[in-house]
């Protein structure tokens, strides 16, 4: 799901609607069921001459609300909580990736959860701090630790892709998790390559001990072309009786004739 709703709305406006339905539901289902348990409670407070009608009142509006506790509507109201979890899970990473203040260390994210609050950084708001409760409660532990295992990998992206070139990428991920060994090692190589490229474009010259070994050959061949296409070469010749000048432009890719 996006981090906004097809209204424009926060996500985490949405689970509140969700956390109110819930709290509607819970409050419902602690309602007294019995005459004597309504009269028990209630009798005393509105006399004998009120509490009975005020019973089939209150008992008609309970029938009205009985579908709320059939099996069909158990499982969607379970399905609606198991939804708005995996929502609530995006958000935080949302949140955690994006919105964080300073570089965002995932054992501290984890145990400002378990504080209850953590911070992120709001355009033209500054630090604000945000409720980490789902749905009305405190995250439990296993919760948490199901939030640190889905933000495992995109952390570890996260970081790769701050680290800019990285030569050495088997001993730089030595101590990731060996199942996400060969999508980091593609992340890493994705974001060496876009700096390589955007270097090379700007003049810059990369020394081959600092590129992964993927990346020698192309960081070789563009810092030639890029040499090739950014040279003007003056060439004086000494055919016949006068000397001529000559410039050359060196190898044009986009010239096939310059290649012959």
């Amino acid at each position: 799901m996006a981090s906004k709703s097809s209204s424009g709305s926060s996500l985490y406006t949405d689970l509140s609607k969700v956390e109110l339905v819930f709290s509607k539901y819970e409050e419902l289902k602690k309602r007294v069921k019995d005459s004597s348990a309504f009269e028990s409670k209630f009798k005393s407070s509105l006399g004998d001459a009120f509490w009975l009608g005020a019973w089939n009142d209150y008992k008609d509006k309970l029938s009205s609300a009985q579908y709320l506790f059939e099996a069909s509507t158990q499982t969607k109201l379970e399905a609606l909580k198991e939804n708005s979890w995996e929502v609530y899970k995006r958000n935080l990473a949302n949140a955690y990736l994006t919105n964080r203040v300073g570089n965002p260390i995932l054992p501290e994210f984890l145990n400002e959860l378990r504080a209850g609050k953590f911070n992120v950084l709001v355009p033209n708001q500054g630090v604000v701090q945000i409720n980490s409760k789902f749905l009305g409660s405190a995250l439990s532990e296993a919760q948490i630790q199901e939030i640190g295992a889905f933000l495992k990998l995109p952390d570890a992206k996260a970081m790769i892709s701050r680290q800019g070139i990285i030569a050495d990428l088997d001993d730089f991920l030595k101590d990731q998790d060996p199942a996400y060994m060969g999508e980091l090692r593609d992340v890493a190589l994705v974001s060496s390559y876009a700096e390589l490229k955007s270097g090379i474009a700007q003049g810059g010259v990369f020394s081959d001990r600092d590129l992964p070994a993927e990346l020698k050959d192309f960081a070789l061949i563009s810092s030639f072309e890029y040499y090739l296409n950014n040279t003007t070469k003056e060439v004086i010749t000494g055919e016949g009786a006068s000397a001529v000048k000559s410039f050359v432009k060196k190898f044009d890719v986009s010239n096939a004739d310059s290649r012959r």
